[in-house]
């Protein structure tokens, strides 16, 4: 059986948007095993400069980064 992963930061604000990911994931099941990864969003001040940004969205990455090690390492040895 397929296996996917999604990893996903925060939680959808919309209750619109929250029940199409519940309903776009209960479709999958029937063809997949499906696993969600819930990561929390970086903090960001009211009004952020650019230099706040850029550091929200590196801490990001790097979050993003570490749940994809193993993938990331599966890649390299296919190079």
């Amino acid at each position: 059986m397929l296996k996917i992963k999604f990893i996903v930061l925060g939680v959808p604000t919309e209750k619109f948007y929250a029940e199409g990911c519940k309903e776009y994931l209960k479709r999958l099941t029937a063809h997949a095993k499906v696993t969600e990864i819930q990561l929390k969003e970086a903090y960001l001040p009211k009004g952020p400069n650019n230099a706040e940004i850029v550091s929200a969205l590196e801490k990001e990455a790097e979050m993003i980064e570490k749940e994809l090690k193993i993938l990331m390492s599966f890649i390299k040895l296919l190079h």
